[in-house]
């Protein structure tokens, strides 16, 4: 009897380590898990004139892959280096490294096909570089002209770096001509100028917050990009500048999340 009550106990001892090490494995998981979620942050954009709403809005994510021709170590030989490169229909773009990206593709066999092709037929050497943004839920607390302006403007800005995408797609391979193209650009940049004027109305006389004047400007930059594609001399400068203004959606929101919508807590 001795015998067996002591394998018994011993059974149990196991039993209970094995559960343990189960349990503490899930927390682990758990911890990671939301250790790497983005946490929520609250926008204030209140007025002392009327009651104040709460709203909560989701940014999705993003994932592109750019093609990089090179980092320069100034900003000037950067932008020397974009020029060069949009006269051959790249979209010039420099980031805040002073990289120069051509493209940015959905996928990165696209991006793997097209950098291939560069170095095949046009000696052009190009590296991957994979542009990331995470969903982000933010709860908007203020007036609701104020939180319907800035969703707005956060709706256009990610709507066009999808559009951009595929019209640069379609210039690409001749299923549009660059006078539909310029009309479509056209009514991009009234959209993109429209929501700067409402957005600086909802704030009436007010300083606009960082995170809207932020927005603010992507969408006065955007709308700029519109109009030098519209006033583009060749099919190859327009396609540059579509391509351009869908990296400046991609990495302006990109930007906007990390400095004004990621909590660090």
């Amino acid at each position: 009897m001795r015998t067996q009550y002591k394998r018994i106990r011993v059974r149990k001892r196991r039993r209970g380590w094995l559960v343990a090490l189960c349990i503490a494995v899930i927390l682990l998981g758990a911890y990671r898990l939301f250790a790497r979620q983005p946490q929520p942050l609250a926008l204030s954009m209140r007025s002392a004139q009327t009651e104040s709403t709460v709203r909560t809005y989701t940014l999705e994510g993003m994932r592109w892959y750019a093609l990089s021709l090179g980092a320069c170590e100034d900003g000037a030989q950067a932008i020397d280096m974009a020029q060069a490169y949009q006269k051959r229909g790249a979209a010039g773009y420099i980031d805040s490294l002073h990289q120069v990206l051509a493209a940015a593709y959905d996928t990165r066999e696209s991006a793997l096909l097209v950098q291939q092709n560069l170095l095949r037929y046009h000696g052009v050497e190009t590296v991957v570089q994979e542009i990331y943004s995470p969903s982000v839920t933010v709860e908007m607390t203020g007036l609701e002209s104020r939180s319907q302006a800035l969703c707005e403007g956060y709706d256009l800005l990610c709507a066009m770096a999808g559009e951009m995408y595929r019209l640069s797609l379609q210039l690409d391979k001749g299923e549009t001509d660059a006078p539909a193209a310029k009309e479509r650009l056209l009514s991009y940049r009234r959209t993109a100028q429209e929501l700067c004027v409402k957005l600086t109305a909802a704030f009436g006389g007010d300083t606009l917050p960082k995170e809207a004047l932020h927005v603010h400007t992507l969408l006065t930059d955007f709308a700029d990009v519109m109009q030098r594609g519209i006033d583009a001399e060749s099919p190859v400068l327009l396609g540059g500048m579509v391509k351009y203004a869908q990296i400046l959606c991609i990495a302006g929101l990109q930007a906007h999340k990390d400095q004004y919508l990621i909590s660090s807590r």
